[in-house]
């Protein structure tokens, strides 16, 4: 619970942030139709951040907050990856300079490979880098 509410508590400062949250979740709201959305679950031991279908547990706040951040930036991006209409793999990419750099990956074991893949790039700009 500590999580939510020091996330909450720092969302205050961004009145075009759109959220809702229950006693252990948080959405935030994609900045946009090219964004994603972005939830915290707040566990007994643990915390966990989605953007879309990738995700990270954390064993701090400070670490799954310092994760939603980056989430708000213009600074990260999710590579969606489908087959047919199924989403199936999500990259969480980061800005170097120009490039965007591999920073993590959550894929589903089962979907139909045999459909025509697609990918997509979804991004938030909530925030600047610099918040």
């Amino acid at each position: 619970m500590k999580t939510l509410a020091e996330l909450k508590q720092r969302l205050e400062d961004h009145p075009d942030i759109r959220f809702e949250s229950s006693d252990k979740q948080l959405t935030i709201y994609a900045s946009g139709p090219g964004g994603f959305d972005i939830s915290v679950i707040d566990e007994e031991n643990q915390v966990t951040v989605y953007f879309e279908g990738w995700h990270q547990h954390f064993d701090t706040t400070e670490e799954a907050l310092q994760c939603v951040g980056f989430g708000l930036s213009g600074e990260s991006r999710i590579k969606v990856e489908r087959r047919g209409s199924t989403a199936y793999r999500w990259t969480l990419e980061y800005r170097d300079g120009d490039d965007w750099k591999f920073d993590g990956l959550t894929s589903l074991v089962f979907y139909p490979f045999w459909k025509t893949g697609c990918v997509s790039y979804l991004q938030n700009h909530y925030i600047s880098a610099t918040g």
